[in-house]
């Protein structure tokens, strides 16, 4: 399956709903009371790269005391996929940025990264690894964005496919983003049990297989309040890499 439907790792980094005040940098922003349990998320964004890519990794921690500072120490399961030996987490912050580098040589893998905290919290009750896809890269580009409805119903399902311009000899990683995650999403893209929403259904990853040119993939439409226009997006990481939009009407 390669990197197909890594979705639960394509966390849009800097979309947190209110808790915290987003943009790397580890964050403060308004921290919620703490909990009686720690939770801890590892996010890369994107969560598929091309062979030599780097991605913007993340380090959030929820719940515990706003007067702890961490040290976050990362780790990385595949020698293609590098990330630094720890990052900071200022007491107040819930947040800190990393840099994910993959190797220019790294043959199609599919990377877990991993944190521990210093001092470890004795409450640790999630403790999420990000999932970072590789794959060679490719000079192919998307040709085509199209969906098989300009408009649809409130919990309906749909479906969109990206064509490419050409037929690839490895798999192809996508990264797909909704204008508006409330109203349209990617049913595969899974939520951690994390309490900071971090628009973890409006990014998706799919991946074009090798020896095609096209992928197929569902979306979701949620019941809207109103009718509601919302653009989606398909990216394709690479020396030709570029974006194509799609657009839907949602109704209730």
């Amino acid at each position: 399956m390669g990197l197909l439907r890594l979705g639960a790792a394509m966390i849009a980094v800097g979309c947190c709903l209110g808790l915290i005040t987003c943009g790397g940098g580890g964050n403060t922003g308004s921290f919620p009371p703490p909990s009686s349990t720690v939770r801890i998320g590892v996010y890369a964004q994107p969560a598929a790269v091309q062979s030599g890519q780097s991605s913007a990794g993340t380090v959030v921690v929820f719940g515990a005391s706003s007067s702890q500072a961490f040290q976050a120490l990362l780790s990385s399961d595949s020698a293609a996929v590098v990330v630094p030996a720890s990052v900071q987490i200022p007491a107040g912050a819930v947040q800190a940025p990393f840099v994910i580098t993959t190797s220019a040589a790294a043959p199609q893998t599919t990377a877990h990264i991993s944190t521990t905290l210093m001092p470890v919290p004795s409450n640790i009750s999630v403790n999420d690894p990000a999932v970072l896809g590789v794959a060679p890269t490719t000079t192919a580009a998307i040709q085509s964005f199209q969906l098989n409805s300009a408009s649809v119903s409130g919990g309906q399902t749909f479906s969109g496919t990206v064509t490419l311009n050409q037929t690839t000899a490895t798999p192809v990683a996508l990264l797909l983003t909704s204008g508006n995650p409330s109203v349209v999403e990617f049913p595969f893209a899974v939520d951690f049990d994390f309490p900071i929403n971090l628009n973890g259904h409006g990014t998706a990853s799919v991946e074009v297989p090798a020896g095609s040119s096209q992928v197929t993939f569902s979306i979701l439409a949620v019941v809207p309040n109103a009718a509601t226009i919302v653009n989606l997006t398909a990216s394709l990481f690479g020396p030709n890499g570029n974006s194509m939009m799609a657009i839907v009407t949602v109704t209730p």
